[in-house]
């Protein structure tokens, strides 16, 4: 007896049903966005300290994609990996790891977010409390670099320069500051990626010896797959480049929680 029971020749139980999911929130997305709804700030996950904060978003943002390249690949990686663990686990402990190491990596990217912008509100507030035009472009650039239009950011810092005494001027470069702060904290994450990795790194460590296709044709152990990977979304997660809207530390936090699930689950048995 198997510790699953069998959903259906294409996929396990679970990964059928994941797969399901997904693609129906997907198309859930379009529909409403049609209609003016933003299933995004309903159902992604921002950062603890904005206000489109809800705690369901800490679930609800793995099922939520960008467009549809973003969720084919996170699906076609679920079904390729996710199809073997679920048959090795047994889809009880295979839903409890996609959802662990999926909030795990969300866990993981607030507390880099927390590196990179605890100190945002103070400064914000010291800046109010002494308007200085070199203090403003110090915030923007050390906060907002990756989403402020550096053209917008350089013609204030000159206007306040030359008019650092016009309140008027000064209370719009307030606003700037807060209004970046608020979109910055509202931006959410969205995918399945977290949870794809955590699959990709349980699948590395139960066969370390298989081979993997990178782009389909160059084949790879699975493990030596699983660290290429890791390093990678490492560096490409403290280059911090701007543009990349990737949470690239939710990756790695999705591989550090199945890890360390892994390693409990084994120590018990």
């Amino acid at each position: 007896m198997t510790p699953y029971q069998r959903g259906s020749s294409f996929a396990t139980p679970v990964v059928l049903n994941l797969l399901i999911f997904n693609f129906l929130f997907f198309m859930s997305t379009i529909i409403a966005q049609q209609r003016g709804i933003d299933f995004f700030s309903l159902f992604g996950l921002p950062w603890i300290k904005s206000e489109n904060f809800r705690l369901w978003q800490m679930v609800t943002y793995m099922f939520m994609h960008a467009n549809w390249l973003h969720i084919f690949f996170n699906m076609f990686a679920l079904w390729m990996f996710g199809n073997m663990l679920e048959m090795v686990m047994g889809s009880k402990r295979f839903i409890t790891y996609y959802f662990i190491t999926g909030i795990g990596a969300a866990l993981v990217q607030w507390f880099i977010h927390y590196l990179r912008y605890h100190g945002l509100d103070n400064a914000i507030d010291a800046y109010i409390q002494n308007p200085d035009p070199d203090v403003f472009l110090y915030i923007a650039n050390k906060y907002f670099g990756r989403i402020a239009n550096p053209q917008y950011i350089n013609e204030m810092y000159t206007q306040l320069k030359l008019f650092s005494h016009e309140e008027i001027l000064v209370n719009q470069s307030i606003e700037v500051l807060q209004q970046l702060r608020n979109g910055l904290y509202d931006i959410p994450m969205v995918g399945a990626s977290g949870a794809v990795f955590g699959i990709l790194l349980a699948y590395g460590m139960i066969f370390p010896n298989d081979y993997v296709y990178v782009y389909f044709f160059i084949p790879m152990k699975a493990k030596y797959f699983v660290i290429l990977f890791g390093v990678l979304e490492f560096f490409l997660g403290i280059s911090n480049r701007g543009g990349d809207n990737v949470a690239h530390f939710a990756h790695l936090g999705g591989m550090l929680f199945g890890l360390i699930l892994l390693l409990i689950w084994k120590k018990r048995r």
